[in-house]
């Protein structure tokens, strides 16, 4: 059985002419904008207002960078601008009129929890508990060792 796959489904639809949807739009706002500035501000300021906007709606409608629109790179760039941002620093090299960032035990924890692979002193392993009740239970489990190395726990079942 045949099927038909859609193909080219990121190419938008060209609606009025030559021009996508949103194109149009871009135009049609610059348009009702500079008719509108025509009869509010003097001639030499509608031309500079109609040139600010007919560059600003070309780059909207017309311009792509990196195969996507202009819109999405412009909202990009402003959430950037207005969001907050986490910086990090060696504190080793550190410079003058800087302060040291203190690091709590709890962060030196996390960083030996996650780089250690034996258990820490004074500190009780989750694991201990379930290798323990599975050492009582011999009869019931086994731990099987694969060709890679990796150990894995199994339910025993005798069929005797």
């Amino acid at each position: 059985m045949n099927f038909q796959v859609p193909q080219f489904i990121d190419i938008e639809d060209r609606i009025i002419g030559p021009l996508t949807l949103k194109q149009f739009g871009y135009l049609a706002i610059a348009f009702l904008l500079s008719f509108f500035s025509f009869f509010i501000f003097t001639f030499l300021i509608w031309v500079l207002i109609t040139l600010l906007v007919a560059a600003i709606s070309i780059l909207f409608a017309f311009i792509r960078y990196n195969e996507r629109p202009f819109s999405i790179l412009f909202l990009s760039v402003v959430s950037f601008a207005f969001h907050k941002k986490k910086y990090r620093k060696n504190i080793s090299g550190e410079e003058e009129g800087k302060k040291e960032i203190p690091q709590s035990h709890l962060g030196d924890l996390t960083l030996a929890l996650e780089t250690s692979t034996a258990p820490m002193k004074n500190e009780r392993s989750f694991l201990k508990p379930f290798l323990d009740s599975l050492r009582e239970e011999k009869d019931r489990y086994e731990i099987l060792k694969k060709i890679t190395g990796e150990k894995e726990v199994a339910r025993r079942i005798d069929y005797r």
